[in-house]
C-alpha cells in the first residue's frame, strides 16, 4: 500500500483551519453587530420611557393632530395640560 503524501494531508488540515477560522469570524462579528442594535434599541426604550414619565408628571391632557401631522404650520407640537 503506498503512503499518504504528507504535504498533501498538512495543506488540506491548513485550509481547513483557514475555514473554520472564517467561518468563526463571520459569526462572532454579526454577533457583535447584533449586540450593538440591542444596545440602542433599550437605549431608545428607555429615553421614550422616561420622556413619556416627565409627560405624565408635568400634567399632558393630551396632543392635537391636524392633517395628519402633530403639529401647528410653524411645526411645534400641539400638546395641551391639564387646566387648559
Amino acid at each position: 500500500m503506498k503512503r499518504f503524501n504528507q504535504k498533501g494531508v498538512t495543506t488540506i488540515v491548513v485550509i481547513i483551519t483557514v475555514s473554520m477560522y472564517a467561518i468563526v469570524s463571520s459569526y462572532n462579528h454579526k454577533r457583535i453587530i447584533q449586540g450593538y442594535k440591542e444596545k440602542i434599541t433599550t437605549y431608545k426604550n428607555t429615553l421614550t420611557k422616561e420622556i413619556q414619565e416627565d409627560f405624565v408628571k408635568i400634567g399632558v391632557s393630551g396632543t392635537v393632530m391636524r392633517n395628519g401631522v402633530l403639529a401647528d404650520a410653524n411645526g411645534y407640537a400641539i400638546i395641551t395640560f391639564f387646566g387648559e
